[in-house]
């Protein structure tokens, strides 16, 4: 059974990187400065322990520039050995190579990544070349054979982590078109409130107006004045709540409500009609179907063309025609809505 490390008890990428070449450079001077050990070559002492220095403390930043860390590991050994003899460290010196070939096949991010990947088999060849007791065949397939482990599981880490970033692209990606989608349709529910209340409301002061002055002269006509105030502010208020659930709404349960089209002006007419403003309705040739935007935006412009008659105009009527427009038109919704609006009079 394995058990997962909470992140939280996880020491930081920098902490553990810094540890781990802590650990390495100590290993390795307890091992240059020891008589026993099982170092390769027949250098000095003292040049071995230099270049454990050189190997492993740079470890300690292999993931914040991998390429970098990886010249500076690799580089040092085949030039000290090209003027005189070597003893390549275990802990400080092979364990490291293994370490920055590993972190440079899954971290390197250089659009020539694999020739930095190539950098420690360049570096442990020329050692190879320029110290014999290298070039024993069994070190030989020893040291590739690591190197070449250690670079395949670098790569495997690699692909993994490519993938995940790009499903993380794609899922941000396709979130912001989401929020893309729901801002522009709770901005479009907000210009339908604005429409539907400003209508409601002012059929409902139009109605006061009139039904005040009839409380003592008609109390019959009041009344009736009176329901259809109620009728149509319930009716607001219901379409008020509606819109105002839609915008509280988010995610999958965004529902859309049908749009209003021109195919039903004639509730908007009547409503109109019970306000005191006598509408009539004239249309011309057989209907059609509209585009779905130039459909809503034709019933729009009848919509406040009748409440701006009843708000500014003194008008006692008002005349509603809608034309059919020719198909061709329907290619320029610009100048379609432009003759629906000339229809408004």
């Amino acid at each position: 059974m394995q058990l997962a490390v909470p992140r939280s008890r996880r020491l930081p990428p920098r902490v553990a990187d810094a540890a781990l070449a802590l650990a390495l450079f100590t290993l390795g001077q307890a091992e240059a400065w020891t008589p026993f050990n099982t170092s390769l070559g027949h250098g000095s002492t003292a040049v071995a322990a230099v270049l454990g220095t050189l190997m492993t403390l740079p470890l300690a930043f292999r993931r914040a520039a991998p390429v970098v860390v990886g010249a500076l590991v690799v580089v040092p050994t085949p030039i000290v050995a090209a003027f005189t003899p070597v003893r390549l460290l275990f802990f400080a010196g092979f364990l490291p190579l293994i370490l920055v070939t590993y972190t440079l096949a899954s971290r390197a991010r250089t659009s020539r990544w694999l020739v930095a990947v190539a950098l420690p088999f360049a570096g442990i060849l020329a050692v190879e070349l320029e110290v014999a007791e290298f070039r024993k065949t069994g070190e030989v397939v020893f040291d590739w054979l690591w190197l070449g482990l250690a670079a395949a599981v670098g790569l495997v880490v690699r692909t993994r982590s490519l993938r995940a970033e790009r499903s993380e692209s794609r899922v941000s990606t396709l979130e912001s078109e989401r929020e893309a989608v729901l801002h522009e349709e709770r901005a479009r529910i907000a210009r339908e409130l604005h429409d539907v209340i400003a209508h409601s409301v002012s059929v409902i002061v139009v109605q006061a107006g009139a039904a005040e002055p009839l409380v003592d002269e008609n109390p019959d006509q009041a009344r009736e004045a009176l329901r259809s105030i109620r009728s149509t502010a319930s009716e607001a208020l219901g379409e008020m709540r509606r819109l105002l659930g839609i915008l509280r709404t988010t995610g999958d349960e965004l529902v859309l409500s049908p749009q209003p089209s021109v195919a039903q002006l004639e509730p908007l007419l009547a409503q109109t009609r019970g306000a005191g403003l006598a509408v009539e309705l004239h249309i011309e040739g057989e209907p059609r179907a509209l585009p779905p935007g130039l459909d809503l935006a034709a019933y729009r412009i009848v919509q406040e063309a009748l409440t701006n008659t009843r708000r500014h105009g003194r008008a006692s009527r008002a005349d509603v025609e809608r034309s059919v427009i020719e198909p061709d038109a329907l290619a320029h919704p610009d100048e379609a809505v432009s003759a629906v609006a000339a229809g408004c009079s």
